[in-house]
């Protein structure tokens, strides 16, 4: 080894000897039994002679912001620390500083083991501010324990870990007749019983090898005499966590267990009682509200456990939006100390609103002011009564009749609907037999069956009957009642409800004429489309033959008859149309008044001498929308049936008037709204007609004229012609006093009356035009297509012919000539009359059509046939020709 590198060893150790006598030095003083501020002072002034460079080296320690500095001490930029730690907590730091720049050594100015040294002594430090601190705390604690030990009441001992007496305060040593200076050394052989003494001696061994403090009831003599102790034995540790010993504190508490015992006792019944009460109970503090103790009823009420409640402040059970007013509730409640008992809520724990009737009651347990509360749970008691508020109130303002009876069948209850139905308030009807007072002597006994079956219990499946008004207006019901029970089950009496079904027979009566009228009509517009296909033929060859005789000759009145026969079929067949709604009506606005006169004029034949005509016109304007003609036959045919009805002469009055007709009026005349009307009455002085007539009075076909007399007709004809007008028919009639019937048709307010419309005006019978254009007829009905035919040729056209839509199809096809016009029927086999157009014109787009059918036009579903192109059946030979050259001149001018 060369020299360099054994000075270089020696320096080395020199250092280490020179840290290790700082280090040892600084344990010296720690474990030195000496003030904290000299240790820490010494440690300071120790500290730069363990450094490399002791003159430029100071040091400075800081604990609890107390510092401790070395000799000439400033501090430098070369600084080097650690934090002084006491159990983990930083309490002060030690700092080593060289006044001067030294060159780095490893990492820095600093040796690595002058790093780790002042580490060590921060270590070190540490603990012993933890010790110092420990043995001031332990020198205050001992102090202050001594002078609490010996002015506690309890006794007091301190024992080793062989069990022998240490110390004892002087309540424990007067226990065992000696001075507590003296029972150092003493075991508990010296003080109790052998058996006594050892159980002592195990519990001590028990806790202190378990390391943790037990509390125990135990036998103590004093004196002689048994007690009950209750104790507390702690294992006592020295300051490295040893257990070294125990302590034992206990207190005499033999009057307390018994006290205690006996309020068990009184507890358990009260307990007891508590639990098993019906209501939701609880126990509050009356100065902070805190709820004490609940019953399980409270439990289930507020749906919490025990232990959930109790700690919740009282008002903290009810709604959150009402706590507020339930705590001013409390603290009256406390403040006056009286009982209390209301109706409130509680709100569960998932949220749900309980009503509950709320009692509470101040009270005293040992001392302690304290609330007891009861909560029951009026659910079903709120709904019961709601139910019956609401049952009342239903009863009471629905618009149906209730009523209740008695067994005796004497009325109880009288709703206010029942009262405005009848008449009769409940004051003047209670207490009387309802048989006696409301039912027909003929419907008692079923009546009174009926309430005696629901007494019995039998279930009721309605029943219909009349009731009597306190003016004596008979009102059907239907009734739907049950039995009344008492709380035990026995039927006290029954309760029945009903509507009134007046007015609803009376609709279901008018649907049912309506349903039938309605039946009839397609019936009879069935009928009357074959009947004008036939009349048709007859028209149209009666008019040609009689064009081909002479005027003079015989057979011409013959054919003037069957002419005559043709035209009243026609009539007829227009009646039928009209029954159902099926005929072509040609709406205006017309002056009533005026129509009333003109027809009046011509009634005075017909009517004869022993009827006198009498008219009253209203003053106002009298006009309505309808077909002048249809209201000619409305007041025709109501004449005609006055008449009939006055055999021996009368008086027939025809009036007209305005009338305004409301909601409440409407109601009273089956098929009316409300509105103006202009009213048509046509009344008689005749036999008038009994309630069975008037009920079928407008029905088809019903007469009470001898068979052959009368078709019936007449008035089912006035009803369908109103009601295509938009009004109805009213009918007032009694046996001996006459009859009157009305027609209200909706008044127009237009101020001018419409003038004819165009083509209206009719040529003189007989002339006709013809021509020499191209024809084609198809028409499934051969009489008709063969007259359409003679006429069409008689007037100068060339015709075809064809009996199915196919058959015409093919003459089309087949033929290269122009055909200028097509006559064919509506409804036909294979195809209707605009399909076939439809093909045919897509052949000759110029060719025009013309429809012949036995329906109006407004039964015709087809909308593609307009009324300009429809002649209706039957025509006359003159009609046809001068249809069909309006149709090919209006064509020509078009060109």
């Amino acid at each position: 080894m060369t020299d360099g590198a054994i000075g270089h060893t020696s320096h080395a150790l020199s250092e280490r000897v020179k840290e290790l006598n700082c280090l040892y030095a600084v344990s010296e003083l720690a474990a030195a039994d000496i003030p904290l501020g000299k240790i820490l002072q010494e440690t300071t002034n120790n500290i730069p002679a363990g450094w490399q460079f002791p003159p430029i080296t100071r040091a400075r320690i800081t604990v609890d912001g107390q510092e401790f500095v070395s000799k000439n001490f400033k501090t430098a930029p070369w600084k080097q620390s650690s934090d002084i730690l006491a159990r983990g907590q930083r309490v002060g730091s030690v700092e080593v500083y060289y006044l001067e720049e030294r060159p780095a050594i490893d990492e820095g100015p600093f040796l690595r083991e002058e790093r780790e040294m002042i580490n060590d002594i921060a270590r070190h430090l540490g603990r012993v501010v933890e010790r110092k601190r420990i043995e001031e705390r332990l020198r205050r604690s001992e102090s202050k324990h001594r002078t609490l030990l010996e002015n506690l009441p309890q006794k007091i001992f301190f024992k080793d870990r062989r069990s022998v007496y240490v110390s004892c305060n002087e309540n424990y040593a007067r226990d065992v007749h000696i001075r507590s200076e003296e029972i150092a050394g003493k075991t508990d052989y010296d003080f109790h019983p052998q058996q006594l003494a050892e159980k002592y001696r195990a519990d001590d061994k028990r806790i202190m090898d378990a390391g943790e403090t037990e509390e125990l009831e135990e036998t103590y003599f004093r004196n002689g005499q048994e007690r009950i102790v209750h104790t507390t034995k702690t294992p006592v540790r020295d300051t490295l966590g040893n257990i070294i010993g125990v302590i034992g504190i206990f207190w005499d508490v033999t009057d307390e267990r018994r006290a205690q015992e006996a309020l068990r006792e009184s507890e358990k019944k009260y307990r007891k009682l508590f639990e098993d009460l019906n209501d939701a109970a609880f126990l509050g503090d009356a100065e902070t509200g805190l709820i004490l103790d609940v019953n399980r009823q409270t439990e289930k009420l507020l749906g919490m456990a025990r232990d959930e409640i109790i700690g919740m402040h009282q008002p903290d059970i009810h709604p959150p939006g009402e706590r507020e007013k339930y705590e001013r509730r409390f603290r009256e409640h406390v403040e006056r100390g009286h009982a209390v008992d209301y109706d409130g809520e509680v709100i569960r724990k998932d949220g749900t609103i309980v009503p509950a009737n709320i009692s509470a009651s101040a009270l005293e347990i040992g001392g302690k002011h304290l609330i007891l509360g009861l909560f029951r749970d009026i659910t079903e008691r709120k709904r019961a009564s709601m139910l019956e508020s609401f049952t009342e109130s239903l009863l009471e303002n629905a618009p149906v009749i209730a009523v209740s009876v008695d067994p005796q069948r004497r009325i109880q209850r009288f709703n206010r609907f029942a009262a405005d139905l009848t008449g009769y308030t409940e004051e003047e009807v209670r207490g009387k037999l309802w048989t006696d007072v409301f039912v027909l002597p003929e419907d008692r006994k079923r009546v009174d069956n009926t309430i005696q079956q629901l007494l019995e219990g039998r279930r009721d499946k309605g029943s219909e009957h009349l009731i009597i008004a306190k003016d004596g207006r008979k009102i059907l019901t239907r009734w739907c009642g049950s039995a009344l029970y008492d709380d035990k089950g026995n039927a006290i009496g029954t309760i029945g409800v009903a509507i009134d079904i007046t007015e609803l027979r009376a609709k279901e009566e008018q649907l049912r004429r309506a349903s039938k009228m309605e039946a009839i009509g397609r019936l009879a517009g069935g009928v009357a489309h074959d009947f004008n296909n036939y009349l048709a033929a007859i028209k149209g060859y009666a008019s040609l033959l009689s064009r081909e005789l002479p005027p003079a000759g015989p057979l011409h009145d013959d054919l003037a008859q069957i002419a005559t026969a043709a035209e009243a079929a026609i009539a007829l067949t227009r009646q039928l149309l009209t029954l159902g709604r099926k005929t072509d009506v040609n709406l205006r606005v017309i002056d009533l008044n005026s129509v009333v006169t003109e027809t009046a004029d011509s009634l005075g034949q017909m009517l004869g001498e022993h009827i006198q005509l009498c008219m009253r016109k209203t003053a106002v304007s009298a006009n309505i929308t309808a077909d002048p003609g249809q209201v000619r036959q409305v007041i025709v045919n109501l004449a005609i049936n006055a008449r009939d009805a006055m055999l021996q002469g009368g008086r027939l009055t025809i009036e007209t008037a305005n009338v305004e007709i409301d909601a409440a009026g409407a109601e009273k005349h089956p098929g009316a709204s409300p509105g103006t009307y202009v009213m048509l009455a046509v009344s008689d002085t005749g036999a008038g007609m009994d309630e069975e007539t008037l009920q079928h009075v407008f029905e088809p076909f019903f007469t009470t004229k001898p068979e052959g007399e009368g078709a019936g007709m007449g008035l089912a004809t006035v009803h369908g012609i109103v009601e295509q007008s938009g009004g109805h028919v009213t009918v007032h009639s009694q046996l001996g006093e006459g009859t009157t019937f009305a027609a209200y048709f909706p008044c127009t307010r237009a101020p001018e009356i419409t003038p004819p419309l165009p083509g209206e005006e009719t040529r003189p019978a007989g002339q006709t035009e013809g021509g020499s254009e191209t024809i084609l007829v198809v028409e499934d009905h051969d009489s008709v297509r063969s007259f359409l035919a003679k006429a069409l040729n008689l007037s100068g056209y060339t015709v075809l012919e064809a009996s199915r839509p196919t058959e015409a199809l093919s003459l089309v096809e087949d033929r290269n000539k122009q055909i200028d016009l097509l006559i064919s029927d509506v409804i036909m086999p294979e195809m209707n009359g605009p399909e076939l157009a439809k093909q045919i014109k897509a052949l000759l787009p110029e060719m025009l059509v013309l429809y012949v059918s036995g329906y109006p036009k407004d039964s015709i579903p087809d909308q593609r046939v307009r009324a300009t192109e429809l002649l209706a059946k039957p025509f006359s030979p003159e009609e046809l020709c001068r249809r069909v050259r309006q149709m090919l001149d209006s064509s020509v001018k078009k060109d």
